[in-house]
């Protein structure tokens, strides 16, 4: 039986080049080579800036070809991606009690607040590779915390144990 196609939502401010040791793991295992979804709110310089909606569409473009070839695919997906890969119905701003939390620097964009991200967004890391994922940032839209969400989200266990993150998609897939 073929192992299906790894698609990876990111969080919020994560460039492509934070899933790529996770990603090399990935394919090693024998898994075809996984697809980062590209959201239009990471980065996003167009106003109206993109907001859930638009990242959304953007992981059903993504997933059309595997549905229209019923092939197996499993999304991974990392805060916010979670919100977006699950479509959910409450505000993710409802879920940090209706307001930005203390580390985010929002205005049209969020991003993190140097001083505090590495540690807030990062924390599981050696203080080395919090400095060095930190300064992979980017912002993102604010509009994209303005959107309805269900779920709360994990967080970087791709950076801080890519093998044990393996073992379990392993085990469910």
């Amino acid at each position: 039986m073929s192992k299906p196609t790894l698609v990876i939502v990111p969080g919020a401010w994560q460039m492509p080049v934070v899933w790529d040791a996770f990603r090399v793991a990935v394919k090693e295992a024998g898994y075809p080579p996984s697809i980062y979804v590209a959201l239009p709110t990471i980065e996003g310089t167009g106003t109206p800036l993109p907001g859930l909606a638009d990242d959304v569409v953007a992981v059903c473009n993504v997933l059309d070809p595997f549905i229209e070839q019923v092939k197996e695919v499993v999304l991974l997906c990392h805060f916010p991606g979670g919100v977006i890969g699950s479509n959910a119905a409450q505000s993710l701003l409802d879920l940090l009690c209706g307001s930005p939390l203390p580390w985010m620097k929002l205005r049209d964009r969020v991003s993190g607040d140097p001083g505090m991200f590495p540690q807030i967004g990062f924390n599981d890391l050696s203080p080395e590779d919090r400095a060095r994922w930190a300064e992979e940032a980017t912002h993102t839209s604010a509009a994209l915390f303005a959107a309805p969400s269900g779920y709360e989200p994990g967080h970087c266990p791709f950076l801080s144990k890519p093998n044990e993150m393996l073992k379990a998609l392993q085990s469910v897939v």
